[in-house]
Formats: C-alpha cells, sequence, structure tokens
C-alpha cells in the first residue's frame, strides 16, 4: 500500500528530490511527513465482509507549516475551500427529479495529488518522509522532497483542489460556476437541450 501512494505521487508528478544542501530550498519550509495507515472492509453480497485493503496515505505534518511560516507571511495565503451547501444539493436533487435525470457520483482518487502545481501565496515546502518511504524512492539521509504542488495535510491543499477542479470545469468542459453557490457549476447545450450540473 506504502509503495501504492509513492508511485501515485510519483505519477502525479508531485515531488523532486533533492539534497538538503540545494539552492533551490532557499526559503524553503521543510517539515516532516507521516503515514496514515487504514483498513478497509471490503463486502459482498448482503454486507459480507470478503476481504481486508491496506491503504497507506503520505500525510504532511501541516501544523508545522503554520509554526514555522511568520506571521506576516501566513496572512498572504488563503487557505479556505469553498464547499456545497444544503441548498445546491438539494436543488440538483430537485432538478434531477424533475427533469428525470440519473444522478451519480463520483470518487477523485488521489484528488488532491491531481491539483494544478504551486502553492497560495508563492510560497514552497519541502517534505522530510519516513525511512520506509525514503528506502522506496531510493533516497539517501541527505535528500528531501521538493513539492510541486500541495499534499494532503497542507492546510491549502483543499483550496488549490477546488481551483483546478474550476479550472477543467470551466475552460475545457465549458461549465458556467453559479453565482448563488461556488460549488455548483451548470452547463445547457441549446441544440440538443441537454441540461449538466456539476
Amino acid at each position: 500500500a506504502k509503495k501504492k501512494e509513492l508511485m501515485s505521487w510519483k505519477d502525479n508528478d508531485v515531488f523532486i528530490i533533492v539534497s538538503k544542501d540545494d539552492p533551490r530550498l532557499r526559503d524553503v519550509i521543510t517539515i516532516d511527513a507521516r503515514w496514515v495507515l487504514t483498513n478497509k472492509e471490503l463486502r459482498g453480497e448482503g454486507g459480507a465482509v470478503v476481504g481486508i485493503k491496506h491503504k497507506a496515505r503520505l500525510v504532511a505534518r501541516g501544523f508545522w507549516e503554520l509554526i514555522l511560516t511568520p506571521p506576516a507571511k501566513r496572512a498572504e495565503f488563503k487557505t479556505d475551500s469553498p464547499t456545497t451547501s444544503r441548498d445546491a444539493a438539494y436543488m440538483l436533487m430537485s432538478v434531477a427529479g424533475r427533469f428525470d435525470m440519473s444522478v451519480t457520483s463520483l470518487d477523485a482518487v488521489t484528488a488532491f495529488l491531481q491539483s494544478d502545481d504551486g502553492f497560495e501565496g508563492g510560497r514552497k515546502i519541502a517534505l522530510n518522509i519516513p525511512e520506509d518511504a525514503r528506502r522506496i524512492l531510493s533516497m539517501n539521509s541527505n535528500q528531501v522532497l521538493l513539492l510541486k504542488k500541495s499534499v494532503y495535510g497542507l492546510s491549502d491543499a483543499p483550496l488549490r483542489w477546488f481551483r483546478s477542479l474550476d479550472r477543467v470545469l470551466v475552460q475545457e468542459l465549458h461549465m458556467k460556476r453559479s453565482q448563488y453557490d461556488a460549488c455548483l457549476w451548470h452547463w445547457h447545450n441549446p441544440k440538443t437541450d441537454m441540461l449538466g450540473l456539476a
């Protein structure tokens, strides 16, 4: 499970491995990361447990970022991310029911790792990772991960994901974001009278 997690980090181009004396680490906040391990029950027919799936998530210890960042610099970056309101969720269900539309949900696996590069406030962050993660990535003790994007545990990870999702829905899929709810997007094709909501 740990190897799979680190391969997700590699596949999503989350980091570069640098030595601790690399000049790119100037003005970089270096914090620790840790593993969060869970076991997920796999259920079959009738809800019976048919197996266990081991999951691992490498998480930045983001509270250190706030401790190590000077207060004046902290004020420069935004961290709160919009969430769907109850009214928007009710509206989605009402529209789906009224127009006999199907409703589906998606789970974006490793969502934060797929966000756009960069951090709020232009800051730079490096991670010291656990020893077993170093072995998997063939790193020595004098190396750290210089992050290219926000990861689980960092204060702006949800906001970076939201901004990436908004960019894809608006610029690539030509949806419009609602002026009433930041987490509601809509699309209408007048030629076919098709309607889409996200």
